[in-house]
């Protein structure tokens, strides 16, 4: 079944993505399939060798992710409905550079803001979850100097995520080469382990769980944040286990 729609969903889901995205993106013909194998009970168009470049509105045009492998998944019946509802991302073996330049503008927006989703659209993103494996971030603020680069082992998110009000959960693990606001690093060479989850309405998150570990620190928090384009309000509590006193300063 999956071999007799293959070329239709191809065409279709290449032809709805590009009225959607605001920049380039370069993938070999035959480097795109439709699968079940991996995402099994769902189906699967994935891509690989992929690569992205930033946002057609950013100054520069440099490589914005590199992906041995991105995958789109959706529930099997929607082969029959010819209407695609994204429920789940994969993305491994990955380089992603992220960037904000003196003025605060992303190098990410790559989804045009004015071409939103509606009834009649064959192709839509409704999120459920978000599995990263083996993926290398550079992040890089110029407006307010921060800086981070690190190796994801395996992140995951799970949520729905086109609702206003629900819940988020988040765990993985990572190793944080350094974490750094102009000239002061506040973590390097650091094993980072994480479970977390949160209340999300609307911009603000409210902490339900959250377990993190750095190295053998272990630190519980509480609280809540809002976050819009940046971080607007943050109010956060922290607790540690194992407690090292040059770790913690």
């Amino acid at each position: 079944m999956v071999y007799i729609y293959e070329e239709e969903v191809i065409a279709l889901m290449i032809k709805e993505i590009n009225k959607h995205l605001n920049c380039e993106v370069r993938v070999e013909p035959k480097d795109i399939d439709l699968t079940i194998i991996q995402s099994f009970p769902d189906c699967a168009i994935e891509f690989k060798h992929l690569t992205a470049f930033e946002s057609k509105d950013f100054k520069t045009k440099d490589t914005l992710l590199s992906a041995k492998e991105l995958a789109l998944a959706f529930n099997i019946k929607d082969l029959f409905n010819k209407r695609y509802d994204i429920k789940k991302i994969y993305l491994t073996n990955a380089k992603a550079n992220i960037k904000f330049d003196k003025k605060g503008n992303p190098n990410f927006k790559i989804w045009k803001e004015n071409n939103s989703q509606n009834s009649s659209d064959s192709l839509t993103f409704k999120l459920e979850d978000i599995i990263i494996k083996d993926c290398y971030v550079n992040y890089k603020d110029s407006k307010r100097k921060l800086k981070f680069n690190s190796h994801i082992e395996q992140v995951s998110f799970k949520g729905n995520f086109n609702e206003t009000h629900y819940t988020l959960s988040t765990s993985g693990n990572a190793f944080v080469n350094y974490f750094q606001q102009q000239e002061v690093k506040y973590l390097k060479d650091k094993h980072l382990k994480f479970d977390l989850e949160f209340d999300v309405n609307g911009s603000t998150y409210t902490v339900i769980k959250s377990e993190t570990a750095i190295n053998k620190t272990i630190l519980v928090s509480h609280g809540s944040f809002i976050i819009q384009d940046s971080l607007i309000s943050l109010d956060i509590n922290y607790s540690g286990k194992n407690l090292d006193i040059s770790t913690t300063l």
